[in-house]
Parts: C-alpha cells; structure tokens; sequence
C-alpha cells in the first residue's frame, strides 16, 4: 500500500485568477469605450459652442436678460486676450488659487472674451484659433468631471468659489513650477501671445 504525500498547497489567488480570454474581453471593452470617447470629444465642444452662442445672445440682448457692463471697442477682443494672459502668467509664479476676489475677475474676464469672441464668429480669419484657444481650457484636465473652462464660465461673480476650481488652478501652478518648458500654462500663454500678435496686426 503506497502512502500517497501531501496535497499541494492551496493557492489563495487561484480563485480571483482572471482568465486571460477574461482579460482580453476587458481589453477590449476598454479600447471601445475610449474610442467612443475620442470620437464624442469633438461632437461635445460643438455641442458647447452652440449652447454657449445662444447664452451670449440672451445675455446681450435688451430687455430682462443681463445686461453686460462691458464695453465694447475695436481693441476689446485684444484687450480681453492681454487680461487672460496676464493671470495665466501671474498664475506661473504665484498661487492664487485660494483668492476669491482674483478668482472672480479671472472668471469674469472669461465671460468678457467669450462674449468679444463670439461677436467675432464668420468675421474674423482667427476665429478657429479663438476656438482652438477655449477648446484647451474645456478639456483640462481630462480625468475631471468638470472642467477649468466650466468653472471659469459658472463662476463669476459668485460669493464662493468650489474647491475643485482652487484645486486646478493650484495644479497648474504647481505643474508649471515643475516643469514650466512644458507646463499647460505655457502651452496657453503661448497661443495668446500668438493671437494678440495676429488680432494687432489686423487692426
């Protein structure tokens, strides 16, 4: 009669073990999903863009809706560009993120650009770089739910201001502090340097 040893050692992850036809259906959920996502992205800013023209009509037009105390110049749409790009630079060395009332007139300087921008639409040879421009702050960060061009746009004048917007801009300046040769903050000062450049030639 033989004596038969020991049976072998249990494996505890033998029963959480993915299969791997289990690992490849998954790869491949996945790979669908962002392709989905890719392909949606453009349709959404569209989809922005209109919402945003029809908000710009209702804010400028007479009668109850809000009136905008901006003052409209041929220089506007510069002076608007000069604005952003002094903050994002000041935004380089100093966090301001915890600041309201800097907050609020960052915010506030975006709705005057995205009114001066809009009034630009068909009119202007820079338009799609306008776009272009908006498109990068209404897609960072990308793992948000929200974005820092949503908190710009729902933010101004308000009495607090939501710490996920404190949070990305901290980000960002902590990001440029890092790495500045690459930081978004470049990326975004550089393309407005580039459009006041063209916008005063033009003029």
């Amino acid at each position: 009669m033989s004596v038969s040893g020991p049976p072998p050692p249990h494996d505890p992850y033998n029963d959480i073990r993915v299969h791997p036809a289990e690992k490849d259906a998954e790869k491949k959920e996945e790979e669908e999903q962002k392709e989905q996502e890719d392909a949606a992205s453009p349709v959404l800013f569209a989809h922005f863009l209109r919402g945003l023209s029809k908000l710009l009509r209702f804010f400028t037009q007479n009668g109850e809706g809000f009136q905008s105390e901006h003052t409209i110049t041929e220089h506007s749409l510069e002076d608007d560009l000069k604005r952003l790009l002094s903050a994002f630079d000041k935004l380089k060395v100093e966090d301001y993120s915890q600041d309201v009332s800097t907050l609020n007139q960052l915010s506030s300087w975006w709705h005057q650009f995205l009114e001066d921008a809009e009034r630009s639409r068909g009119k202007s040879a820079y338009f799609s770089k306008l776009e272009n421009f908006i498109e990068h702050l209404h897609a960072y960060p990308e793992s948000e739910k929200h974005s820092l061009g949503y908190y710009l746009l729902e933010y101004a004048g308000a009495e607090w201001i939501p710490f996920p917007f404190m949070d990305l801009l901290q980000d960002l300046h902590l990001e440029h502090q890092k790495t500045p040769a690459t930081s978004h903050l470049t990326k975004w000062t550089t393309l407005l340097r580039q459009l006041i450049s063209q916008i005063s030639r033009d003029l």
